[in-house]
């Protein structure tokens, strides 16, 4: 069976309940920033067991969690639509250079499986404290060099019967990413580089990092919420790009306005500043658009001509989120989420040549829904999918000269047992 045909025959399945649900990458999965995404109960791809820890009567005790799932994903490289045609085309010049080594296909299924586990101590109500413990791994089937392991771990403290505290950890060890443009060979002598002699090399990196939160209940039952939270980041990339290491700090706010005790609208605005050191980096530089001989061969017409100059990749952050949720309970067996949401990114860079950043802005548009069933004895299905995409914007250019960085999608369907 082709390729192509089972892609046919798994959207075929997933879409027979008549809707899909899924997950996109949290923030923490993107090469250049972010923090770890700390799910909410109310997500359907959230832990069963916390949802069973977050209804006020549960007991004390261990709670278990095990759940399995395959999915689609289309440009898990996140690569421009040009490089997408280029993966695709499979040229001379890429294959010389590295530039898609160990990146074998635009789109891919992913295997995920994953265990929660939990043990809440204390049974009177306002003292509680639980403690959680999520590894998780996804594996790609085709581009396995993108598979990678995950672990989170948190510790809930209830205050009072309206308040807790929750520290939330995050971590992921050494993962691939992409290829990464790193040096350029003038082979030829002409003084620019070509497509060919370029050098490419993996970009990997490892990050870990934290949140502390403040969640108050407040009003008549069904209580709404308010949480306020702060986060750090740290992010350090395997050679030779280990001077893109980057430290986030976050910071935000999220409010959830419940119908009922099992449904309701969640709002959140999310701030973080990356920084990155400036540091020098080998670019291709047009001589024209500067008008400065950067290679030395007596004129200012050369494009694509190596120079090693400095950069910066600090940035700053800008994310709203909404979403409506409804969770399954005895007389529900169907609940959901459907939420939409927008980041804007400012890169902060001053240096001269460099062109990639300074200047830059990026938007990025998201949307997701995801339906879970409830299949009974503590077992669920969640099916959906999800999609992005985003615009790269320069200052000094007219919006209509905004262009598409990249567009991400897929769906997923996930299998969970909670005890």
């Amino acid at each position: 069976m082709t390729r192509a045909a089972v892609g046919l025959l798994l959207l075929a399945f997933l879409a027979a309940p008549s809707a899909l649900a899924g997950e996109p990458a949290p923030p923490a999965q993107e090469a250049g920033g972010g923090a770890p995404e700390f799910r909410s109960s109310d997500d359907p791809s959230a832990p069963a067991s916390k949802k069973k820890k977050s209804k006020k009567k549960a007991s004390a005790g261990p709670a278990l969690d095990l759940g399995a799932g395959l999915g689609y994903e289309y440009n898990p490289f996140h690569l421009t639509p040009s490089a997408l045609r280029d993966l695709r085309d499979d040229r001379a010049a890429d294959r010389a250079s590295g530039r898609f080594d160990d990146m074998d296909s635009p789109d891919d299924f992913v295997l995920r499986a994953g265990a929660a586990g939990g043990y809440r101590f204390g049974k009177k109500s306002g003292s509680r404290l639980d403690v959680e413990l999520e590894p998780a791994v996804r594996l790609f089937l085709e581009n396995f060099r993108l598979s990678y392991f995950e672990a989170q771990a948190r510790v809930s403290q209830e205050l009072s019967k309206s308040s807790e505290l929750r520290l939330s950890l995050g971590y992921v060890p050494e993962r691939f990413r992409r290829n990464s443009f790193a040096d350029g060979i003038d082979e030829d002598g002409n003084g620019s580089i070509s497509d060919s002699e370029r050098r490419y090399r993996p970009l990997r990196d490892t990050y870990g990092g934290g949140r502390l939160a403040f969640r108050w209940d407040y009003g008549e039952k069904p209580a709404n919420t308010v949480e306020i939270f702060a986060g750090a980041v740290a992010r350090a990339y395997r050679e030779p790009f280990e001077e893109r290491r980057e430290w986030v700090l976050e910071a935000g706010i999220e409010a959830t306005f419940r119908g009922t005790e099992t449904s309701g609208t969640r709002l959140s605005y999310r701030y973080a500043r990356g920084w990155n050191p400036p540091h020098r980096e080998v670019l291709l530089v047009d001589e024209d658009r500067y008008d400065l001989d950067f290679n030395g061969d007596g004129d200012i017409v050369d494009q694509d001509v190596r120079s090693v100059q400095r950069v910066n990749r600090t940035t700053n952050d800008h994310e709203a989120l909404v979403r409506f949720f409804w969770e399954t309970d005895p007389k529900r067996s169907v609940g959901g989420l459907l939420g939409f949401g927008l980041r804007v990114r400012e890169y902060a860079s001053g240096e001269p040549y460099d062109r990639d950043h300074r200047g830059r802005w990026d938007f990025r548009l998201g949307g997701r829904f995801a339906l879970e069933f409830a299949l009974g004895r503590g077992a669920s299905l969640v099916l959906g999918p999800w999609g992005e995409i985003q615009l790269r914007w320069r200052e000094g250019k007219t919006l209509d000269k905004t262009k598409v960085d990249y567009a991400s999608g897929g769906v997923l369907g996930l299998v969970r047992v909670g005890f």
